[in-house]
């Protein structure tokens, strides 16, 4: 008798393996919001100043840090001149 199939298996043998672009993408991002993360550890930033200490493209930080605003992992502490300046949230808050 043969072993019945998870669902994801069954999926995963359908589609084939992964696009490596779009792992390299998912990769990217996630070092990305990692960087973001630990550069707001030591307190609220404006985005060009988490572009001078990630050294990441400030398009691609800029678009991170909004997706991670969405999604509650950072707010708008205040602003600073015409720039926002993030700050962690703290677990279980938005």
């Amino acid at each position: 008798m043969e072993k019945e199939k998870k669902p994801l298996e069954v999926f995963k043998e359908r589609l084939g393996p992964a696009d490596p672009e779009v792992l390299e993408r998912v990769k990217y991002g996630k070092r990305v919001a990692a960087a973001i993360r630990k550069s707001l550890e030591e307190g609220p930033k404006t985005v060009p100043e988490m572009v001078e200490l990630t050294e990441l493209p400030d398009a691609d930080l800029f678009w991170y840090v909004n997706a991670l605003k969405k999604y509650g992992e950072v707010a708008i502490e205040s602003k600073d001149g015409s720039y926002n300046r993030y700050r962690l949230n703290q677990r279980g808050s938005s």
